[in-house]
């Protein structure tokens, strides 16, 4: 990547994907989507409850760097959809992401 805004984003991708205990030297990196998503003893709206609170936490330790401007999970059938409106505190630069699974 050769902008920061493009590394930035490359970033929040690998910290939605990445499973905790995963990455080496850093067991506390990552989300946990697979383990949350394939939960079979909790409800859907509980999954999607802890699924935020995650995705907050993580955030907030390992990319201070963005700010949260609209997070939001839904279920459309068997699909997980996960949309993060962020800005970049660098620059004031807004994006987004989506990512269904």
């Amino acid at each position: 990547n050769y902008t920061t805004k493009d590394q930035i984003k490359s970033n929040l991708i690998n910290l939605l994907l990445t499973s905790p205990g995963e990455r080496y030297h850093e067991p506390l990196y990552g989300v946990g989507l697979r383990e949350i998503l394939f939960d079979q003893n909790t409800e859907t709206n509980q999954r999607i409850a802890t699924l935020k609170a995650r995705i907050d936490q993580n955030l907030q330790f390992h990319l201070p760097q963005i700010e949260v401007n609209d997070l939001s999970v839904s279920t459309e059938g068997q699909q997980l959809r996960i949309k993060i409106d962020y800005t970049v505190l660098l620059d004031n630069d807004t994006n987004e992401i989506s990512i269904t699974l």
